[in-house]
């Protein structure tokens, strides 16, 4: 989230749509605004997010719009329902959206203020639309959930449960000046003002917010805590409710649709062991595989730390190497399932000495680029441990296989270790591989080296 310095640009209309009208195809071609969105800050284009539900169903989602250059695109992000895409079509009045089941109208005024979202539908169904403006002095985080009442019975249109909605939009840097709004199913939708505050900790943020409004008589009224973790961008919601109308006073709870606390159970260093390190045996050159002696050091991670990418990630992988010629060295982790990330192999050039306090991050600097002994943060030469292992199960022996490619020089294999964060970062687990020295290569010569060059033409 970013700091706010200006007002919330929120609109809220409820309507039936009730045209049919032929889109236009837009021609997509970059709504990236990561990189230079202060350039859009006081225009019409650029990028609105907001909160999306059906009035009085269970269709709930979050909402994110697109506008450059003439051109629009918005992608409605219901709750267990697929994605649905919408392309802008400008009319005398704003921006018509429409998709495959969805459709609304969309205006804004030439500054980026004051945006309108109107006749929204969903399935044929009145649904409402809350939007901000997102700009480089304000983040916007939407955040959609449910509503549950302790006992409801009396109110004849109140809707609780999975058809129960109560969402809420962010708008600033996450701190006690944001400004928040709330969308509530109360048998009609209803938006009410709110304030956060209070906000302490890191990864997770906690911070308190509260709301609340008279419409038509009725006094709504909400409060309760808002969570975000900045390493995942992720932010849940939960806490109470009150509305005492001409029905009589009704109570009950909200919570999010999204929960940031990651089931990765288990934290602490965990002890690995030693796999296949027989380092004796001449340069086998007859082979497509590592060409000589394997050093294998695996590190065993215990149940229940999850899926990759869902519910752990891998952060780092670190090693202390000993060696006399670094460019003879391809050093690789191994999954349990045996998927294989090469983290580094530059083909035989590199002639410095020892990896030493080298780890391997994903978003690290280029190390093709750095010089022995590589002290310092790098990402794998092969990809990035997030694409790798997507979806693979943490549990296992995460091995890294150390082969040591052409003759003449010597090394030892000190000290590796792989690092699993819990998604969120709320808990962060170390796994230690062996610490014994291992001796990684004997012996080889010149010609060792250029039958490898011979068989492997295209290494560099």
């Amino acid at each position: 989230m970013k700091k706010i310095l200006t007002v919330l640009l929120v609109a809220c209309v409820v309507f039936a749509c009730t045209k049919d009208e032929t889109t236009e195809v837009s021609n997509d071609t970059s709504f990236d605004f990561s990189k230079n969105l202060s350039v859009y800050d006081n225009t019409s284009d650029g990028l609105y997010k907001g909160i999306f539900s059906t009035n009085g169903s269970e269709y709930r989602g979050t909402i994110v719009i697109k506008v450059k250059d003439g051109q629009s695109i918005a992608t409605l992000a219901l709750v267990n329902e697929r994605n649905v895409e919408l392309i802008g079509t400008s009319t005398d009045d704003g921006i018509l959206f429409t998709g495959a089941s969805a459709a609304f109208k969309f205006a804004v005024e030439a500054d980026g203020s004051n945006p309108i979202v109107s006749e929204v539908t969903l399935k044929g169904m009145e649904s409402t639309i809350i939007v901000a403006k997102e700009t480089s002095r304000a983040a916007v985080t939407p955040i959609s959930g449910t509503l549950d009442c302790d006992d409801c019975a009396a109110h004849p249109l109140l809707v609780t449960g999975p058809t129960g909605t109560f969402s809420l939009l962010f708008v600033g840097d996450g701190s006690g000046d944001d400004i928040v709004t709330s969308m509530v199913d109360v048998g009609v939708m209803v938006s009410t003002p709110g304030t956060q505050s209070g906000c302490a900790g890191v990864d997770p943020t906690d911070c308190a917010v509260a709301g609340g409004a008279v419409i038509g008589g009725n006094t709504i009224g909400w409060m309760g805590t808002h969570s975000y973790l900045t390493a995942s961008d992720c932010s849940e919601a939960s806490g109470t409710w009150s509305l005492d109308s001409t029905h009589g006073a009704f109570t009950g709870t909200w919570v999010s649709d999204i929960s940031c606390t990651s089931t990765c159970a288990g934290d602490g260093a965990f002890a690995g062991d030693n796999l296949g390190y027989d380092i004796d045996g001449p340069v086998d050159t007859t082979t497509a595989d590592c060409l000589t002696t394997l050093n294998l050091s695996a590190a065993t991670v215990p149940a229940g730390l999850g899926v990759i990418g869902t519910d752990v990630d891998i952060t780092s992988v670190d090693m202390d190497i000993s060696h006399t010629f670094d460019g003879d060295l391809q050093i690789t982790l191994i999954s349990p399932i045996g998927t294989e990330l090469t983290l580094w192999d530059d083909g035989g050039s590199e002639a410095g000495d020892d990896f030493t306090g080298t780890v391997f991050m994903d978003g690290g600097a280029d190390i093709l680029l750095d010089v022995p002994p590589f002290t310092g943060t790098y990402a794998p030469v092969g990809g990035t441990f997030a694409a790798a292992f997507a979806g693979e199960s943490s549990e296992g022996a995460w091995t890294v296989r150390l082969c040591d490619i052409f003759g003449g020089d010597t090394g030892t294999f000190n000290d590796y270790n792989i690092t699993f964060t819990c998604s969120g970062a709320r808990s962060t687990t170390v796994i230690a591989g062996d610490t014994k020295p291992r001796p990684v290569i004997v012996r080889k010569t010149q010609a060792d080296k250029d039958e490898y060059i011979r068989l492997h033409p295209n290494e560099k």
